[in-house]
């Protein structure tokens, strides 16, 4: 059984929306704190 990062990425699109979320966030307490 392979598995490969990109192939996991593909099928788990719930989790890579939630990360941009996060980041998104992320950069927003940043340039608050900034």
């Amino acid at each position: 059984m392979r598995s490969h990062p990109l192939s996991n990425m593909n099928a788990s699109r719930g989790f890579s929306l939630i990360e941009i979320i996060i980041s998104i966030f992320f950069v927003g307490v940043t340039l608050l704190l900034l």
